[in-house]
């Protein structure tokens, strides 16, 4: 009996264990995935940058064609080509911002996710620390009532209502 009891309680202190190991890990991927968006958020962020700056360069080229060809035209650079001219920079102008704004979106939801995986992994820990207590008050109060601790009946006995049990009862008491 005492050999089990011994076995039952070292089961009981490795689930509790198991239980805060699995927390740990689970706050530490979380946190290696916050690093890893982290990365994301700047990647994004830098691609934006490149990519504004290749739009920039297009728009200064378009321009500088648009610009030779009124020159070689003999076309004078006012009315239609001036507001062609104006036309474009305003257009190129809005899809640099366009892609710097889709930048700074990728890197916020990157950020944001990140924030949430390191704020799963920290609830994990938390919930881990608390199955391991259930799991060490559920093992104490299973182990502590086979040995008459917490039970109802005098004497440190424990009372069974088994119809075998309250048979033997009754024949003992039949022998006072």
């Amino acid at each position: 009996m005492a050999v089990l009891a011994i076995i039952g309680i070292v089961g009981v202190a490795v689930g509790a264990y198991a239980s805060i190991e699995a927390g740990q890990a689970a706050e530490a991927a979380g946190r290696a995935n916050q690093k890893i968006l982290k990365q994301q958020a700047e990647f994004a962020r830098q691609a934006a940058d490149v990519a504004q700056a290749q739009s920039r360069e297009w728009t200064r080229r378009i321009q500088g064609t648009a610009a030779a060809t009124i020159g070689i035209s003999g076309v004078t650079p006012e009315g239609s080509p001036l507001l062609t001219m104006i036309d474009n920079a305003q257009q190129g102008e809005l899809q640099a911002r366009l892609i710097d704004a889709s930048g700074k979106r990728e890197a916020y939801a990157a950020l944001a996710g990140g924030r949430l995986a390191r704020f799963q992994g920290y609830q994990a820990a938390t919930a881990s620390y608390l199955r391991a207590g259930s799991t060490l008050l559920t093992g104490a109060g299973f182990y502590g009532s086979g040995f008459g601790f917490g039970t109802t009946g005098g004497g440190g006995a424990t009372y069974s209502t088994s119809a075998g049990y309250q048979s033997y009862r009754a024949g003992e008491r039949a022998s006072y």
